[in-house]
């Protein structure tokens, strides 16, 4: 239930038959603690804190395309030890209010979506899609925050190699001292949505290989810098009618 925590232990494997299975915070003991999805239909609602046993804990066995992996709740929520070796094949962020903080790199295979609250990359953490086919969907009651440091959004843990779409109906701000900045394969601020950029590093920082589109309603803001830093002047942008860009130089 929402309100028991659960412990796996060593050599154990929890698995997520249906879609009503919840629990606060989850507990391991090694890397050889599991949780599977065994239906498409499967999903795992959190409440509470995520510990993992280490950094090269891969959390997850068994994940059947569909199921979810979902944090929710009205609490602060926080991982431990999350880092490369974990990856979550469908996260969702679905929170009537609080945050859930990352303090490693947030890796994901097929879609991050933020339905409602806060998800919040500490600092100097990237979020990692597996591929150019990982996308973000940040619904309007939802955000995404970088803390800041170097952290950025790209596939893997090097380079600048673009995960998938990002669509924007609510907000997502990118704070980073990286010149790898946000690698997405295109960026849509949809009517409601809004991006905000802080940077200083002189370079473009959000680098979209099929484009920036700002559809009329969205947001698109610079709060610091030049317009040559928040872009990369390869990235196509269409500043669609109603739509908006700002920049402030400080």
């Amino acid at each position: 239930s929402a309100t028991t925590d659960v412990y796996i232990q060593t050599g154990h494997t929890i698995t997520v038959d249906n879609g009503t299975a919840a629990c606060k915070t989850i507990n391991t003991f090694a890397n050889t603690s599991k949780i599977s999805f065994s239906t498409a239909g499967s999903i795992l609602s959190v409440y509470g804190n995520l510990f993992l046993f280490s950094t090269t804990h891969s959390l997850f066995g068994t994940w059947t395309a569909g199921a979810k992996f979902v944090f929710t709740g009205t609490a602060n929520q926080t991982t431990t030890n999350l880092g490369g070796s974990t990856s979550f094949i469908n996260l969702e962020v679905n929170k009537t209010s609080g945050t859930i903080t990352t303090d490693g790199n947030l890796r994901f295979d097929n879609l991050l979506n933020v339905v409602s609250g806060t998800l919040v990359s500490g600092n100097a953490k990237d979020i990692q899609g597996i591929s150019n086919s990982s996308n973000i969907t940040i619904a309007a009651a939802g955000i995404i925050t970088q803390s800041g440091g170097v952290g950025v959004l790209r596939v893997g843990s090097t380079g600048n190699s673009p995960l998938g779409d990002v669509t924007v109906f609510g907000t997502l701000n990118i704070n980073t001292t990286s010149s790898n900045g946000a690698n997405v394969k295109s960026l849509s601020v949809e009517t409601g949505g809004t991006v905000n950029v802080t940077t200083t590093t002189p370079v473009g920082v959000v680098n979209a290989t099929n484009g920036i589109t700002i559809k009329s309603g969205g947001s698109y803001n610079t709060l610091n810098g030049t317009i040559t830093a928040s872009i990369n002047a390869l990235t196509n942008l269409d500043l669609q009618t109603g739509g908006t860009m700002r920049i402030a130089t400080s």
